[in-house]
This record gives C-alpha cells, sequence and structure tokens, in this order.
C-alpha cells in the first residue's frame, strides 16, 4: 500500500453535528461525529448499536447548505458513555452514490487541507540539522552558551506552547464555526420543514373545509331523499289501499256482471218464449178470417133455408100475414 493510500484511511480531525438512522427503525436522531475519512467515520449515537448494523449518516459540511449523505455498517460500538450520553461509534462506510460521490471526496480534501501535517515534508527534513555523533564532554561547555541554549530552548518551547494554543484555539473556533453553521443548516431546514407544514396544513384545513361542506351538502340530500322515500311510501300506501279497493269494486263488478248475465240469458229464454207465442196467436189471428167465412157461410146456408121454408109455409098458407125471419149473430154484424 502506497503511502497516498494509507494516508486515505487515516481518520482527519473534524467535529460537527449529524443527524443518523438505523437500519432497525429508520428513525432519524440526532448525533455528532468526529475524525472522518473516505473509509469511515466515528459517531457519536445516542444508543449503543450492534457490530455489523447498517447506520445511514447525514450532515450538512461547512460552508454548505446541502446535507452529505452516506451508508456504512459498525465495526465497533464502545459501551461505555461519553458526557453520559453518547456511545462512541465506529462505521465504515459502503459504496457511496454516484451523485453524492464526488461532493463527499471534495469534503475530504477540504478537511485535508484544514488538518495539521502529521509528518514532517521531506524540505524540512532536509533543512532539520542533523545530529552529532561527537560526545562533547559537559565542562568543556562555557556556562554563558549553556544558558543561553537554555534561554533558546525555553523560548522555542514558549513558541511551541504558543503555536499549540493558537492552533487549539483555531480548532475550537472552526468546531464553533461549525457548530454554527451546522445549527444554522438545522435551524433553515426546520423553518423550511415548518413552512412546508404549514403550507400543507393550510392545504389540509382548505381539504378539510371543503370536505366538510361536502359532507353538509350530503346531509342536505339525504334528508331530501329521506323525505322523498317517505312521501313514496305514503303515496305507495295510498296506492295499495286504493287498488284494494278497486279490487273489490271489480270483484263486485264481475259478480254484478255474472248476475246481470244470467239475467240477460233469462231475458233471451223469455224473448223466445215470446216469440213462439207471439207466432202462435199471429197464427191463430190469421186462422180468424177462415173461421169468419165459414161462418158466413154456415149462416148465410142457414139463413137460405130459412127463407126456402118461410116460402113453402108462405105458398102453403096463402092467407096467413107474411112472416120474416131475421137471422143475426152479433159477432157476424158486418157481413
Amino acid at each position: 500500500m502506497s503511502m497516498k493510500e494509507r494516508r486515505s484511511t487515516i481518520r482527519l480531525p473534524y467535529i460537527g453535528r449529524a443527524h443518523y438512522c438505523p437500519s432497525a427503525d429508520l428513525l432519524p436522531r440526532d448525533g455528532w461525529i468526529a475524525n472522518i475519512s473516505d473509509t469511515g467515520v466515528s459517531l457519536y449515537a445516542q444508543e449503543n448499536h450492534l457490530l455489523n448494523e447498517r447506520i445511514t449518516v447525514s450532515f450538512v459540511p461547512e460552508d454548505e447548505k446541502e446535507p452529505l449523505t452516506a451508508t456504512g455498517v459498525v465495526n465497533w460500538s464502545s459501551q461505555e458513555q461519553v458526557d453520559g450520553r453518547w456511545y462512541p461509534t465506529g462505521i465504515s462506510w459502503l459504496p457511496i452514490e454516484e451523485n453524492s460521490r464526488e461532493r463527499f471526496e471534495a469534503f475530504i480534501d477540504s478537511v485535508k487541507d484544514m488538518a495539521p501535517s502529521a509528518e514532517p515534508t521531506a524540505e524540512a527534513k532536509q533543512a532539520a540539522p542533523k545530529k552529532s555523533t561527537k560526545t562533547i564532554p559537559s565542562f568543556d561547555i562555557p556556562i554563558k552558551e549553556a544558558a543561553i541554549r537554555i534561554g533558546l530552548g525555553m523560548s522555542a518551547m514558549a513558541v511551541v506552547l504558543g503555536i499549540i494554543g493558537v492552533i487549539s484555539i483555531w480548532g475550537e473556533n472552526r468546531t464553533l464555526v461549525s457548530d454554527i453553521h451546522s445549527r444554522d443548516a438545522v435551524i433553515q431546514q426546520m423553518e423550511l420543514q415548518t413552512k412546508e407544514l404549514r403550507s400543507e396544513l393550510l392545504h389540509t384545513r382548505g381539504q378539510l373545509l371543503d370536505t366538510g361542506n361536502a359532507i353538509m351538502e350530503l346531509e342536505t340530500q339525504g334528508r331530501f331523499f329521506q323525505d322523498e322515500i317517505y312521501r313514496l311510501s305514503d303515496g305507495l300506501e295510498r296506492f295499495q289501499e286504493a287498488y284494494a279497493k278497486s279490487r273489490e269494486q271489480n270483484e263486485l263488478l264481475n259478480r254484478e256482471l255474472g248476475i246481470m248475465s244470467a239475467n240477460q240469458w233469462d231475458l233471451f229464454s223469455d224473448r223466445s218464449q215470446l216469440l213462439l207465442s207471439n207466432s202462435e196467436l199471429k197464427a191463430q189471428l190469421d186462422s180468424i178470417p177462415s173461421l169468419r167465412r165459414a161462418l158466413s157461410s154456415a149462416i148465410a146456408a142457414e139463413t137460405a133455408k130459412a127463407y126456402q121454408d118461410a116460402e113453402e109455409g108462405q105458398e102453403s098458407r096463402r092467407s096467413g100475414r107474411r112472416t120474416v125471419i131475421q137471422v143475426r149473430d152479433p159477432e157476424f154484424a158486418d157481413y
């Protein structure tokens, strides 16, 4: 492995707020990250995690607004808490997505640039004085030169301590700035989420109002339909009653029609009998003139006989008074 590859695995000092989401429940949580590299990160989580558990970490780099998100597996997890709250957890990154890889590598490079060099460069090694292998007795060094060297050493130590203090203050300042940026990013995200929630609430409130109005209209229509059902039920009951009455009347009419049919049949029988009687009567009336003529002939014969007898009697009695005998039938007075 080359020096460049070994350096890429070195954890770089970086402290910042982060959000992490375990794969067990997928609920986001607040945490801290420290010592990040392109192979992994040290995460301070709110709970202890199992080995090989997948965790997704999201944080907002300095001077950026969009968060970086990467997923890794747990390599180690401490059982002891830090500050009574945080569990140190080591995470190794899984392959990062294409759309986030370039930003992630750029962020790692920026952290490398900001971190102090862990090893002296080749130029510094060449410029540094080489150690002498010659042994110099202490009694050959003058006291003045020793005092000067001690003063220079103390001055160099003071300068080093001052540089270390400045670096420490600078690191703390960067940490504070990073924390402030992280806090501002979180606040900005929360504000955006709050605006979105307000918009969603307003939209939902409008939908609820529309739904309430629709429910009121449906209730009004339901009452109207219920009244119509009651009215139709009343009309149906009246129709059933009228139908029952009309059925009874129809049955009465059918019975009366049967009676009338029977009476009509009786009338037809009576008429037939009357027609027969009328024929017989007409035959009898037609026979009356012949009877009249027979009677008239008989009467005429009797009358002629009576005249003959009368004439014979007159001739026999010539001396007597003429006697006229007239026979009249009141029924045949017109003949």
